[in-house]
C-alpha cells in the first residue's frame, strides 16, 4: 500500500485562486457602473483582500491613498471597498470582521478606515 505525503497545510493556503483577475475585472466593471450593492461592493472587497495578499499578485503600485493601480488600471484597495459595503449596509459581519483583520495586519489602514468611518 503506498501513502502520497499531503502537501503542508500553510503551503496549501498560500495557493492562488487563477479566476481572482478575472472576477477583480468583472466586478470593478459592475462598480463603476454603480451596479453593486453591498454585498456585491463586500465580494469585491473580498476578492481585493485576497489579490493584494496573494503571494503572486501581478505588478501593483500604490498610490499615497485608498487606491492601486493594475496594470495601469485604477482600482481601490480592498479596505476602501469594505467601508464602502459596511455604509450602504452596516448589519453585514462579515464585511466587518474582513475589515477587523486588514486593520490589525496594517495599523496604517487602521488609521485611514478610522478616517472613512
Amino acid at each position: 500500500m503506498y501513502f502520497t505525503v499531503g502537501r503542508d497545510p500553510l503551503e496549501r493556503t498560500a495557493m492562488r485562486n487563477g479566476n481572482l483577475p478575472h472576477l477583480i475585472t468583472e466586478l470593478q466593471e459592475y462598480h463603476d457602473k454603480d451596479h453593486l450593492d453591498a454585498f456585491g461592493m463586500y465580494i469585491y472587497g473580498v476578492a481585493l483582500k485576497e489579490m493584494q495578499k496573494s503571494p503572486v499578485t501581478p505588478k501593483m503600485t500604490s498610490s499615497p491613498r485608498s487606491t492601486i493601480y493594475r496594470n495601469g488600471v485604477k482600482i481601490p484597495l480592498a479596505h476602501t471597498m469594505l467601508v464602502q459595503s459596511i455604509m450602504v449596509y452596516q448589519y453585514n459581519w462579515s464585511a466587518w470582521l474582513d475589515l477587523a483583520e486588514l486593520c490589525i495586519t496594517d495599523p496604517a489602514v487602521e488609521q485611514e478606515v478610522e478616517e472613512l468611518l
